[in-house]
Protein backbone atom coordinates (compact mmCIF):
# COMPACT_ATOMS: atom_id res chain seq x y z
CA UNK A 1 0.00 0.00 0.00
CA UNK A 2 2.78 2.54 0.84
CA UNK A 3 6.06 2.94 2.29
CA UNK A 4 6.74 3.98 5.93
CA UNK A 5 7.14 7.42 6.46
CA UNK A 6 10.11 9.02 8.24
CA UNK A 7 8.02 8.96 11.72
CA UNK A 8 7.22 5.51 11.83
CA UNK A 9 10.70 4.75 10.46
CA UNK A 10 11.79 6.44 13.44
CA UNK A 11 9.45 4.76 16.09
CA UNK A 12 10.46 1.27 14.97
CA UNK A 13 13.97 1.93 14.70
CA UNK A 14 13.90 0.70 11.36
CA UNK A 15 15.84 2.10 8.16
CA UNK A 16 12.76 1.07 5.36
CA UNK A 17 9.54 -0.30 6.05
CA UNK A 18 6.24 -0.26 3.84
CA UNK A 19 2.81 -1.57 4.98
CA UNK A 20 -0.58 -2.69 3.65
CA UNK A 21 -4.10 -3.61 4.68
CA UNK A 22 -5.39 -7.43 4.76
CA UNK A 23 -8.00 -7.96 2.41
CA UNK A 24 -10.77 -10.60 3.10
CA UNK A 25 -9.24 -12.80 0.68
CA UNK A 26 -5.73 -12.72 2.27
CA UNK A 27 -7.74 -13.64 5.85
CA UNK A 28 -10.39 -16.37 4.78
CA UNK A 29 -8.82 -17.21 1.39
CA UNK A 30 -5.63 -19.13 1.47
CA UNK A 31 -4.26 -17.14 4.54
CA UNK A 32 -1.48 -15.40 2.31
CA UNK A 33 -0.44 -11.91 2.17
CA UNK A 34 0.35 -10.68 -1.60
CA UNK A 35 3.31 -8.26 -1.38
CA UNK A 36 2.86 -5.14 -2.87
CA UNK A 37 5.75 -3.37 -5.10
CA UNK A 38 6.12 -1.03 -1.64
CA UNK A 39 6.64 -4.31 0.38
CA UNK A 40 8.71 -6.48 -2.11
CA UNK A 41 11.31 -3.25 -2.45
CA UNK A 42 11.34 -3.76 1.12
CA UNK A 43 11.99 -7.10 1.14
CA UNK A 44 14.79 -6.42 -1.94
CA UNK A 45 17.10 -5.22 0.89
CA UNK A 46 17.57 -8.47 2.54
CA UNK A 47 16.98 -11.27 -0.01
CA UNK A 48 17.73 -11.52 -3.40
CA UNK A 49 13.82 -11.80 -5.07
CA UNK A 50 14.76 -14.10 -7.97
CA UNK A 51 15.76 -16.74 -5.36
CA UNK A 52 12.44 -17.29 -3.94
CA UNK A 53 10.95 -20.94 -5.21
CA UNK A 54 7.92 -20.58 -8.00
CA UNK A 55 5.46 -23.18 -8.04
CA UNK A 56 4.97 -25.58 -10.98
CA UNK A 57 8.42 -25.30 -11.41
CA UNK A 58 11.46 -27.64 -10.77
CA UNK A 59 12.51 -26.50 -7.01
CA UNK A 60 15.84 -27.92 -6.74
CA UNK A 61 16.88 -29.73 -3.57
CA UNK A 62 18.89 -26.89 -1.80
CA UNK A 63 16.07 -24.80 -2.10
CA UNK A 64 13.40 -24.49 -0.07
CA UNK A 65 9.68 -22.79 -0.25
CA UNK A 66 10.62 -20.98 3.64
CA UNK A 67 12.52 -17.95 4.60
CA UNK A 68 13.53 -16.33 7.38
CA UNK A 69 12.01 -13.94 9.11
CA UNK A 70 11.75 -11.90 11.94
CA UNK A 71 8.08 -11.96 13.14
CA UNK A 72 6.59 -9.73 16.15
CA UNK A 73 4.06 -11.47 18.34
CA UNK A 74 2.71 -8.53 20.28
CA UNK A 75 1.10 -5.29 19.16
CA UNK A 76 3.90 -3.19 21.21
CA UNK A 77 6.24 -5.04 19.51
CA UNK A 78 8.86 -5.73 21.73
CA UNK A 79 8.76 -9.74 21.45
CA UNK A 80 10.72 -10.90 18.42
CA UNK A 81 11.40 -14.67 17.03
CA UNK A 82 13.22 -15.88 14.20
CA UNK A 83 11.22 -18.17 12.15
CA UNK A 84 11.07 -20.18 8.90
CA UNK A 85 7.80 -18.32 6.75
CA UNK A 86 6.73 -19.86 3.91
CA UNK A 87 6.86 -17.73 0.41
CA UNK A 88 6.59 -18.32 -2.92
CA UNK A 89 5.68 -17.02 -6.80
CA UNK A 90 2.22 -19.10 -6.77
CA UNK A 91 2.05 -18.77 -10.78
CA UNK A 92 4.36 -20.20 -13.12
CA UNK A 93 4.92 -16.70 -14.93
CA UNK A 94 4.07 -13.19 -13.16
CA UNK A 95 5.65 -11.64 -10.21
CA UNK A 96 3.50 -12.03 -7.47
CA UNK A 97 5.14 -13.15 -4.33
CA UNK A 98 3.20 -14.90 -2.17
CA UNK A 99 3.56 -14.82 2.11
CA UNK A 100 1.32 -17.65 4.23
CA UNK A 101 0.00 -16.87 7.26
CA UNK A 102 1.41 -19.74 10.09
CA UNK A 103 -1.08 -19.91 12.96
CA UNK A 104 0.92 -22.06 15.11
CA UNK A 105 3.72 -19.21 15.04
CA UNK A 106 1.49 -16.42 15.61
CA UNK A 107 1.75 -14.97 12.71
CA UNK A 108 -1.74 -14.48 11.08
CA UNK A 109 -3.96 -11.18 10.69
CA UNK A 110 -7.65 -10.47 9.94
CA UNK A 111 -9.50 -8.52 7.64
CA UNK A 112 -8.61 -5.20 8.01
CA UNK A 113 -5.74 -5.45 9.60
CA UNK A 114 -2.52 -3.51 9.23
CA UNK A 115 0.77 -6.27 7.77
CA UNK A 116 3.83 -4.30 8.46
CA UNK A 117 7.43 -5.60 7.01
CA UNK A 118 10.41 -3.45 8.15
CA UNK A 119 14.21 -3.54 8.31
CA UNK A 120 16.81 -2.84 10.74
CA UNK A 121 20.36 -1.93 10.45
CA UNK A 122 21.68 -4.70 12.25
CA UNK A 123 19.29 -7.49 11.44
CA UNK A 124 19.97 -9.28 8.34
CA UNK A 125 16.68 -10.52 7.53
CA UNK A 126 12.98 -8.35 7.27
CA UNK A 127 10.89 -8.15 9.96
CA UNK A 128 7.13 -8.87 9.78
CA UNK A 129 3.76 -9.14 11.89
CA UNK A 130 0.24 -7.87 11.58
CA UNK A 131 -1.47 -5.16 13.94
CA UNK A 132 -5.31 -4.43 14.62
CA UNK A 133 -6.53 -1.53 13.66
CA UNK A 134 -6.70 0.01 16.80
CA UNK A 135 -3.15 -0.95 17.27
CA UNK A 136 -2.28 0.88 14.15
CA UNK A 137 -3.96 4.05 15.22
CA UNK A 138 -1.72 4.15 18.49
CA UNK A 139 1.49 3.26 16.00
CA UNK A 140 0.21 6.21 14.14
CA UNK A 141 -0.29 8.73 16.95
CA UNK A 142 2.97 7.71 18.37
CA UNK A 143 5.04 8.26 14.99
CA UNK A 144 3.46 11.36 14.34
CA UNK A 145 4.50 12.84 17.58
CA UNK A 146 7.87 11.27 17.04
CA UNK A 147 8.30 12.98 13.55
CA UNK A 148 7.69 16.21 15.40
CA UNK A 149 10.08 16.07 18.09
CA UNK A 150 12.83 14.78 15.92
CA UNK A 151 12.63 15.45 12.39
CA UNK A 152 11.90 19.01 12.19
CA UNK A 153 14.98 21.49 10.77
CA UNK A 154 16.58 22.94 13.85
CA UNK A 155 18.61 25.60 11.73
CA UNK A 156 15.25 27.02 10.60
CA UNK A 157 14.52 29.82 13.37
CA UNK A 158 18.13 31.31 12.99
CA UNK A 159 17.16 31.02 9.53
CA UNK A 160 14.41 33.33 9.89
CA UNK A 161 15.95 35.82 12.41
CA UNK A 162 18.35 36.21 9.63
CA UNK A 163 15.83 36.74 7.35
CA UNK A 164 15.06 39.62 9.24
CA UNK A 165 18.66 41.25 9.95
CA UNK A 166 19.22 40.71 6.10
CA UNK A 167 15.65 42.84 5.34
CA UNK A 168 16.64 45.70 7.70
CA UNK A 169 20.07 45.85 5.91
CA UNK A 170 22.20 44.74 8.70
CA UNK A 171 25.03 42.32 8.58
CA UNK A 172 23.79 38.67 9.00
CA UNK A 173 26.40 37.04 11.26
CA UNK A 174 27.81 33.69 9.90
CA UNK A 175 25.17 30.69 11.10
CA UNK A 176 26.90 27.04 10.44
CA UNK A 177 23.50 25.56 9.15
CA UNK A 178 23.50 21.54 8.57
CA UNK A 179 21.85 22.95 4.66
CA UNK A 180 23.39 26.51 3.86
CA UNK A 181 20.72 28.71 2.55
CA UNK A 182 20.56 32.00 0.19
CA UNK A 183 18.71 34.63 1.89
CA UNK A 184 18.46 36.98 -0.86
CA UNK A 185 16.37 33.59 -2.23
CA UNK A 186 14.09 34.34 0.52
CA UNK A 187 13.38 37.79 0.78
CA UNK A 188 12.53 37.33 -3.27
CA UNK A 189 10.43 34.60 -2.42
CA UNK A 190 8.31 37.44 0.18
CA UNK A 191 7.89 39.70 -1.99
CA UNK A 192 7.02 38.13 -4.85
CA UNK A 193 3.79 37.14 -2.60
CA UNK A 194 3.25 40.95 -1.92
CA UNK A 195 3.97 39.51 1.80
CA UNK A 196 0.71 37.47 1.95
CA UNK A 197 0.43 33.65 2.73
CA UNK A 198 0.61 31.93 -0.08
CA UNK A 199 -1.84 29.48 1.65
CA UNK A 200 -4.73 31.79 2.37
CA UNK A 201 -3.65 35.22 1.38
CA UNK A 202 -6.67 36.26 3.48
CA UNK A 203 -4.60 35.54 6.60
CA UNK A 204 -3.85 38.90 8.76
CA UNK A 205 -0.50 39.15 10.61
CA UNK A 206 0.73 41.99 11.95
CA UNK A 207 2.36 44.90 10.70
CA UNK A 208 6.77 44.63 10.18
CA UNK A 209 8.52 48.01 11.43
CA UNK A 210 10.92 46.89 9.57
CA UNK A 211 9.56 45.86 6.03
CA UNK A 212 6.17 47.80 6.31
CA UNK A 213 4.44 45.47 5.06
CA UNK A 214 2.61 41.98 6.81
CA UNK A 215 4.95 40.00 8.66
CA UNK A 216 5.70 36.64 6.78
CA UNK A 217 8.24 33.76 6.89
CA UNK A 218 10.06 32.12 4.05
CA UNK A 219 9.40 28.43 4.06
CA UNK A 220 11.18 25.62 1.50
CA UNK A 221 8.29 23.36 0.71
CA UNK A 222 10.32 20.30 0.02
CA UNK A 223 12.87 20.37 3.47
CA UNK A 224 16.23 21.57 3.08
CA UNK A 225 17.23 17.96 4.99
CA UNK A 226 16.31 15.66 1.61
CA UNK A 227 18.83 17.71 -0.66
CA UNK A 228 20.16 14.50 -0.96
CA UNK A 229 17.80 12.90 -2.67
CA UNK A 230 17.85 15.57 -5.57
CA UNK A 231 20.03 16.88 -7.75
CA UNK A 232 19.20 20.29 -8.11
CA UNK A 233 19.11 22.90 -5.38
CA UNK A 234 16.41 23.09 -3.00
CA UNK A 235 17.44 26.09 -1.80
CA UNK A 236 15.41 27.53 -5.10
CA UNK A 237 12.99 30.27 -5.09
CA UNK A 238 10.30 27.75 -6.74
CA UNK A 239 10.57 25.96 -3.58
CA UNK A 240 9.77 28.68 -0.93
CA UNK A 241 6.72 29.76 0.09
CA UNK A 242 5.56 32.83 2.00
CA UNK A 243 3.59 31.55 4.40
CA UNK A 244 2.06 33.55 8.21
CA UNK A 245 3.40 32.18 11.23
CA UNK A 246 0.23 30.30 11.88
CA UNK A 247 0.73 28.04 9.23
CA UNK A 248 4.12 27.79 9.06
CA UNK A 249 3.76 26.59 12.56
CA UNK A 250 0.99 24.31 11.31
CA UNK A 251 2.56 22.83 8.55
CA UNK A 252 5.63 21.96 10.90
CA UNK A 253 4.15 21.02 14.11
CA UNK A 254 0.57 20.23 12.90
CA UNK A 255 -1.33 16.61 13.10
CA UNK A 256 -1.16 15.08 9.75
CA UNK A 257 -4.54 16.19 7.88
CA UNK A 258 -3.86 19.76 8.71
CA UNK A 259 -0.44 19.45 7.39
CA UNK A 260 -1.98 17.40 4.47
CA UNK A 261 -4.32 19.82 3.60
CA UNK A 262 -1.58 22.66 3.76
CA UNK A 263 0.40 20.81 1.48
CA UNK A 264 -1.66 19.88 -1.08
CA UNK A 265 -2.79 23.79 -1.55
CA UNK A 266 1.19 24.72 -1.60
CA UNK A 267 2.29 21.93 -4.04
CA UNK A 268 -0.36 21.82 -6.79
CA UNK A 269 0.15 25.60 -7.13
CA UNK A 270 3.53 24.66 -8.47
CA UNK A 271 3.15 21.30 -9.41
CA UNK A 272 4.96 21.40 -12.66
CA UNK A 273 8.07 22.70 -11.27
CA UNK A 274 8.16 19.97 -8.72
CA UNK A 275 7.77 17.15 -10.69
CA UNK A 276 9.52 18.16 -13.58
CA UNK A 277 12.35 20.64 -12.27
CA UNK A 278 12.95 18.14 -8.76
CA UNK A 279 11.22 15.05 -9.48
CA UNK A 280 8.98 14.98 -6.62
CA UNK A 281 4.97 13.93 -6.39
CA UNK A 282 2.35 14.72 -3.97
CA UNK A 283 3.12 11.34 -2.03
CA UNK A 284 7.00 11.88 -1.46
CA UNK A 285 5.96 15.26 -0.49
CA UNK A 286 4.26 13.82 1.86
CA UNK A 287 6.76 11.39 3.12
CA UNK A 288 8.81 14.01 4.04
CA UNK A 289 6.54 15.65 6.23
CA UNK A 290 5.67 12.02 8.25
CA UNK A 291 2.28 11.95 7.14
Amino acid sequence: MAFMNLGLLRTLNATSGAFSIVTNREATGDRSITLDRYEKEVMAEKYDLTKIVRKGSYIEETRSERLKFITFTDYQLNNFEYNDIPIVYPKESGNEIRLYMQGRLRFQGNTNDVFLIFNRQENDVPIIGFLSPLQWEQLLRQAERNFILYEQDHDDDVYLKNIVLQQAGQAVPFSSYRFQRNYSLALQALENANFKCEYNPEHITFISPITQKSFMEAHHLIPLAFQKNHIHSLDNIGNIYSLCPICHRAIHYGDSQTKRIILEKLYYSRNMFFENQLGTDFGKLCFYYGI
